[in-house]
């Protein structure tokens, strides 16, 4: 039992329920039109044989219903367990902990716990109950408004003017008009189905709707009291909301942020300096039928990946808002029609209506699954990265050419390599930067190449590091890289007779003077975690997690090599000889080839 199989459940029942009444509706039809058709009798046996409908109504919504009650308390119970396993399975990787959830989720975690889920499932139950009764009295009632209603459309003539033009012109007779007539008075109950919940502020909803948000809603909160105990077992309150395509308007904004858990996991204010989630659902977030969910925040792994929130923002955003276009759209509307097109088809007795609502059913089914293939296009492609060769020529041409000319080394790797650098957006207003996490670079190209691409090149050097093993984490590269400076630092401290900070202050001022040692100054910044700073930096934050200096001097090194930058390079040689001997020395190996 899940969410899609209690709307499945329940679109089933409502075909069923206008089976049943078609059914009734044809009773006698066919055994009146022999002997000469006669309404008024055929209305008076309808109405007669009411409480048979009734009885086969009741029976077919308690056939369908029957065993909701058990299958909802076991689903929910175990997305409690699913909740908890999920935080415990995250905690030990993360932690590197082999925590056991059997010996976790003992006797005391399912009393705990048992009570809130148990008001859960009586929640779900009893507004199931209730929608199966006003279904129930739905489905009587517009029984007999059709019987009154197409006896009014005999009497009168009621009938569209196609409807007229056909009874002319293939004079049809009673029972093919009454079964016309009918069709018209079951017409507006079929295009909106069984929509009988009503809301507060007057909206009406169709009862597979209805269920569905029921369980999906009771099945998250159940998953989030699972994942909450855990945290609050091991005083972690911090959880960041998840993300995907096509998420609502209502909870857009709050996807990938950070709460403090005040709702499952015990926190409160005092737990740092976010906001709380109780205050981000007052404001709509994990609302009814919400596909959003929490994981345990880790502080600690802050930086573990290159992306920053932004630009992560910026990925999902754009999904997001093409999917929206979509999904809350041209797609939702068609998945109605394909609902209401096939009651229609169900419900109608005239030959002419059924057909028409059929092909009308399968033409939106066909649209629908072109809309479908693109929105899974979007989902697994994103927007289709470039390749180099793909990149307009004004900057193609100028960029191959810098690798045409590059050092043999670097020439040999970086052609063996070329078609595995995607571009995701070459017109980004934000910085630019490679991302491992989607694999793909983002840059201005307009803005880049005024500087010879040099920015280009350092975040394709962030891919090729990767593709070459990560030279960068050697261990040697960083300690050369320290050593380095420290005998510049140690030279110029013996040399005026200063302090440290004396002389980071010096060297950072001289730094200054000249942009060709931006990349000579964000490495120092990163060796002295921002006590040494010159005309260029990443923030201290950026420096604390491991295996960022080397991968930044790796990209600096790189990226001034291939353009043959002999300023930059100049700097580069003088403030690390070691390091960028270290460095050139892993590429030739890596390219079997002489540098040049």
């Amino acid at each position: 039992m899940n969410d899609y199989n209690i709307k499945k459940l329940y679109e089933d029942m409502e075909i069923e329920l206008i089976a049943s009444m078609k059914r009734n509706y044809k009773r006698h039809l066919k055994e009146e039109g022999k002997t000469g058709f006669q309404y008024s009798q055929w209305q008076a046996e309808k109405l007669k044989e009411l409480k048979r409908y009734q009885r086969e109504n009741k029976n077919i919504i308690s056939g369908y219903t029957k065993g909701l009650p058990k299958e909802i308390s076991k689903h929910l119970n175990n997305e409690l367990k699913e909740g908890s396993i999920k935080a415990i399975n995250q905690y030990n990787k993360v932690m590197g902990k082999s925590l056991k959830p059997n010996k976790i989720m003992n006797h005391s975690f399912f009393r705990t716990n048992g009570r809130k889920v148990n008001a859960l499932i009586k929640v779900v139950n009893n507004d199931l109950k209730t929608a199966n009764t006003a279904v129930l009295r739905m489905a009587n009632d517009q029984y007999r408004q059709v019987i009154h209603k197409s006896a009014f459309f005999v009497a009168n003539g009621v009938f569209t003017e196609k409807q007229a033009a056909n009874m002319a012109t293939k004079k049809l007779t009673e029972l093919q008009k009454i079964k016309l007539a009918i069709d018209e008075a079951n017409k507006d109950f079929l295009n909106r189905g069984f929509n009988c919940i009503e809301y507060k502020d007057g909206r009406r909803v169709n009862i597979a709707s209805y269920s569905q948000m029921a369980v999906r809603t009771a099945s998250l909160r159940a998953q989030l009291m699972g994942e909450g105990d855990f945290r609050k077992s091991i005083g972690r309150v911090l959880v960041q909301s998840t993300s995907h395509g096509g998420a609502c308007p209502i909870c857009q904004k709050w996807e990938n942020k950070i709460f403090i858990d005040d709702v499952y996991s015990g926190g409160t204010k005092k737990d740092g300096k976010y906001m709380l989630l109780s205050d981000a659902m007052k404001q709509g977030f994990l609302h009814p039928s919400c596909r959003h969910g929490l994981t345990t925040y880790y502080p600690e792994l802050e930086d573990i990946e290159d992306y920053t929130d932004e630009e992560y923002e910026e990925d999902i955003n754009w999904i997001n808002n093409r999917i929206n276009e979509l999904t809350n759209g041209e797609l939702n509307y068609i998945d109605r029609n394909i609902k209401r097109f096939n009651r229609l088809e169900k419900g109608s007795l005239a030959p002419s209506n059924i057909n028409s609502s059929k092909n009308k059913k399968t033409k939106c089914e066909t649209t629908k699954k072109k809309i479908l293939d693109y929105i899974y296009e979007i989902r697994t492609n994103e927007r289709k990265p470039l390749k180099l060769y793909e990149l307009p020529s004004e900057h193609y041409l100028t960029i191959k050419n810098i690798v045409d000319n590059a050092p043999a080394t670097m020439k040999k790797i970086l052609n063996t390599n070329i078609n595995k650098f995607n571009f995701k957006n070459i017109k980004t207003r934000k910085t630019a930067r490679y991302s491992p996490l989607f694999d793909n670079i983002k840059i201005n190209l307009n803005k880049d190449k005024n500087n010879n691409y040099r920015t280009l090149f350092h975040e394709m050097s962030h891919k090729l590091d990767h593709l070459l093993g990560n030279i960068s984490q050697d261990g040697t590269f960083e300690k050369l890289l320290i050593d380095d400076f420290e005998k510049i630092k140690n030279k110029y401290m013996i040399k005026y007779k200063s302090s440290e900070s004396e002389t980071y202050n010096r060297i950072g001022s001289i730094l200054k003077m000249d942009k060709k040692a931006n990349s000579i100054s964000d490495i120092i910044s990163g060796i002295t975690k921002n006590k040494c700073v010159g005309g260029a930096k990443h923030s201290t934050k950026y420096w604390n997690s491991k295996g960022k200096l080397g991968r930044e001097a790796f990209a600096h090194f790189s990226s001034a090599s291939i353009r043959k930058d002999i300023e930059e390079l100049t700097y580069i040689k003088q403030m690390f000889p070691n390091a960028y001997n270290h460095f050139k020395d892993s590429l030739i190996k890596k390219g079997k080839s002489i540098w040049i």
